[in-house]
């Protein structure tokens, strides 16, 4: 088994947002089930600046990176309403695009470690190279 697998296999499964194993005796295998389950494929496949985020386990990690509640939205990611990619390089940024019925795909947010926002260059960088991709940022998106 190649060592980065079973690092994987080693680390105990994320707890889910909505599993609670007192209330319902299917969560532990819910838990189990979709603890490094694939997403929904995303909209955009990516290129070397921006990494779509592809399973629960890198969706959770990533959240825990970032703080900003992407993990409370598990269902979302998994029924295709919200993507999530990751900038390689020396800033990093959190970029979720979300789906509507009348606009289609759009940035719902853009933010670095912890949720902190990002310089307005970087940002700015940021949205014009998902403008080249197709998708654009209708308004900034305020805590659910």
């Amino acid at each position: 088994m190649p060592l980065a697998l079973a690092r994987r296999a080693a680390r105990p499964a994320a707890p889910l947002p909505f599993a609670d194993a007192d209330a319902d005796p299917q969560a532990e295998w819910l838990e189990t089930r979709i603890g490094n389950a694939p997403l929904f494929e995303t909209p955009f496949t990516g290129d070397a600046g921006l990494i779509p985020i592809r399973t629960t386990r890198a969706l959770k990690d990533a959240s825990d990176v970032f703080q900003n509640g992407m993990w409370q939205r598990l269902d979302w990611f998994l029924d295709g309403q919200e993507a999530c990619f990751l900038t390689a390089g020396p800033v990093k940024a959190a970029i979720t695009l979300r789906t509507d019925p009348l606009y289609g795909w759009s940035v719902r947010e853009i933010v670095g470690p912890g949720n902190a926002p990002l310089p307005p260059a970087v940002e700015r960088k940021i949205v014009e190279r998902l403008g080249e991709a197709g998708f654009h940022r209708r308004a900034r998106s305020f805590p659910l």
